[in-house]
C-alpha cells in the first residue's frame, strides 16, 4: 500500500473492509496465511513469534476479528516450517474466545479442493483432544484439517499424530473456489451462472458451507458478470424455496421417540429447522412417508438433520410412489446440515425416506421436497490445478 498512488500510499484496505462489515451487520474475516516465504525467519522458530504478532496488530489496529483463514499451502518446494499450532490458537482466541479459525484450525475444516466440489459423504466432526501428561501436541497437522479423507467410524480414536485421549467434536466443512478462472482477476475468465447453480449443489447440498471468492478488477469493482453469476444463484434458490410440497402434509414413521412428546413425523414437516423427528432410542434404522395428497411433480428433496444434537444419519434412500409402485429416487450416506438431492423430474402422490443405517437413533428436522428448472450437469470439476492447491 505504501508504494501505490492509491489514497496517495496512506490507504487501509484492511481497515475500510473491517468498517464496512460492521456498517453491514457482519463479522469480519481475516486469510492471514501462515505461508510467507519471503520472509526471512520463514522455516525457523522465530516465525511463529512474527505471526503471533501479526495476529495482535490485527486486533490492536481493528478490534475485534471473528474469524481467521489459516492457508495451509506450505508443504511444497522442501520448505519445513516448525509450526506451534496450539499457541497460535491460543493467541487468536485470547483476543477473541469466540473466533473462529477455518481450513487450518479446529473450528472448520476443509473439503480438500479448490474447485468446491464437496464430499459425498461428509461427517462434521474431527477429534478434540484432550491435554494429558502424554503431551506433545504443538507441531501436529490439526484433524480439522483432512482434506478429502474422513474419519470413519472404526478410526475415530486412532489418528496416528496425536497422543491423547479423542473425542469428537462438530466441526463444519468449507468448500472455497473462485468465481473466475484463477484467484485473480483476468479478462474474459468469468465461469457463468450456471456455474454458480452447479457448485452451490456440489457443495451446500452435500453438507457442506461454500465460500465464493470474488476478485475485483482493474476499477476496483466486482465484474458485472461475476455480480450477475450472484443474482443468478439468488433467484434459483427463491424459486426452489417457492415450492415445497411436502409441507405440512400427513406423514407417519415407522418408529417414534415415546419417552418425550413433541418429536413426533410431523415435525420434519412443519418448516421450523429448530424442531425434529426422532426414532425410538434403540433405532438405527426408520422410515418416514408423507402424503401429498395428489400427483405432485419435483426434481430436488431437501433433508437436514439437527446437527445441535450431532450428525448420525449412515446410509439412505428417497423413493417415490409411480402408480402402485416404488420406484427410487435418489441415495445417499450422510445428510448432516443439509443434504440436496436433484434428479430428473418425477410425479408422485407419496414420498419416503428410508434411512437404512445411523450412528445412533436418527433424528431428522427437514425433510422437503421442491422443484427447479435448472439442469444439473452430472460431470463437475475436482481440482482447480492452482498452485496453492498443490501445495496443499
Amino acid at each position: 500500500m505504501k508504494s501505490s498512488k492509491w489514497r496517495d500510499g496512506k490507504g487501509d484496505v484492511v481497515g475500510e473492509f473491517v468498517k464496512a462489515c460492521r456498517k453491514y451487520g457482519l463479522g469480519a474475516g481475516i486469510y492471514l496465511s501462515p505461508w510467507d516465504r519471503h520472509d526471512k525467519r520463514y522455516g525457523t522458530p522465530a516465525y511463529n513469534d512474527y505471526y503471533i504478532s501479526q495476529v495482535n496488530e490485527l486486533f490492536d489496529r481493528y478490534g475485534r476479528i471473528d474469524s481467521f483463514w489459516l492457508d495451509l499451502a506450505f508443504k511444497d518446494e522442501g520448505y519445513t516450517m516448525p509450526f506451534e499450532w496450539q499457541r497460535i490458537y491460543d493467541a487468536m482466541y485470547r483476543r477473541n474466545p469466540a473466533v473462529t479459525i477455518e481450513m487450518g484450525g479446529p473450528d472448520v475444516g476443509w473439503i480438500g479442493n479448490e474447485a468446491g466440489s464437496g464430499l459425498e459423504t461428509c461427517w462434521n466432526f474431527h477429534e478434540l483432544p484432550y491435554a494429558t501428561t502424554s503431551g506433545a501436541l504443538p507441531g501436529r497437522m490439526p484433524f480439522a484439517y483432512t482434506g478429502g479423507i474422513q474419519p470413519e467410524a472404526e478410526n475415530v480414536g486412532k489418528h496416528p499424530n496425536y497422543k491423547a485421549i479423542p473425542a469428537l467434536r462438530y466441526c463444519p466443512r468449507l468448500g472455497d473456489a473462485s468465481v473466475r478462472r484463477g484467484w485473480f482477476w483476468n479478462p474474459d475468465q468469468s465461469r457463468g451462472p450456471e456455474w454458480w447453480k452447479q457448485i452451490y449443489f456440489n457443495c451446500v447440498g452435500r453438507g457442506s458451507s461454500m465460500m465464493y471468492g470474488f476478485a475485483p478488477d482493474r476499477r476496483g469493482h466486482f465484474p458485472e458478470e461475476d455480480v450477475a453469476g450472484a443474482v443468478a444463484l439468488r433467484k434459483m434458490l427463491d424459486e426452489i424455496q417457492q415450492t415445497d410440497f411436502a409441507a405440512g402434509k400427513p406423514i407417519t414413521a415407522d418408529t417414534t421417540w415415546k419417552s418425550i412428546a413433541g418429536h413426533e413425523a410431523a415435525k420434519s414437516v412443519d418448516g421450523d429447522p429448530l424442531s425434529y423427528w426422532a426414532a425410538e432410542e434403540s433405532s438405527t434404522t426408520a422410515a418416514l412417508e408423507v402424503d401429498l395428497g395428489k400427483p405432485c411433480q419435483f426434481n430436488v428433496v431437501n433433508l437436514q438433520e439437527p446437527v445441535f444434537m450431532g450428525q448420525r444419519v449412515k446410509k439412505y434412500r428417497v423413493e417415490y410412489l409411480d402408480g402402485e409402485t416404488w420406484k427410487p429416487f435418489s441415495e445417499g450416506t450422510t445428510i448432516g446440515h443439509r443434504k440436496l438431492d436433484r434428479r430428473a423430474a418425477v410425479t408422485a402422490s407419496k414420498v419416503r425416506l428410508i434411512i437404512d443405517d445411523a450412528r445412533a437413533y436418527p433424528l431428522i428436522s427437514t425433510f422437503s421436497l421442491h422443484r427447479t428448472s435448472f439442469i444439473v450437469k452430472e460431470a463437475e470439476e475436482k481440482k482447480t490445478g492452482t498452485r496453492e492447491e498443490k501445495a496443499i
